[in-house]
């Protein structure tokens, strides 16, 4: 992904196929997230749990 961002969107539909094609007991759900931080900034962030400062 570092190499080439733009696949990004290649690789969820991907992940979206397999899953799809797995046994319902076998399926998970999918979270996705993106953080971005562009000049100079800092991003801080966090799934499913809390974020301490």
């Amino acid at each position: 992904m570092q190499r080439d961002p733009a696949r990004s969107q290649d690789l969820a539909g991907l992940a979206a196929e397999i899953g799809a094609a797995l046994p319902q007991e076998r399926r998970t759900v999918l979270f996705a997230q993106t953080n971005d931080a562009r000049d100079s900034g800092t991003v801080i962030a966090v799934q499913h749990g809390d974020l301490h400062t």
